[in-house]
């Protein structure tokens, strides 16, 4: 579980850096930022989502 929050807090620190560097490097459409910040979003439930899969089978297994 701890695991878990650590992945996820890593993942969410790395897009914040990559999206400020991203707006402060050139001018970008506010629709690109949110379309990507929803792809951004989107890729982590589905690791979320294959990590707790992961931790499940392991306890259960």
């Amino acid at each position: 579980m701890l695991l878990l929050v650590a992945v996820v807090v890593v993942v969410v620190v790395v897009v914040v850096v990559v999206v400020v560097v991203v707006v402060e490097e050139e001018e970008v459409v506010i629709i690109e930022v949110v379309a990507a910040a929803a792809a951004l979003l989107l890729l982590l439930l589905v690791v979320v989502v294959v990590v707790v899969v992961v931790v499940v089978v392991e306890f259960s297994g």
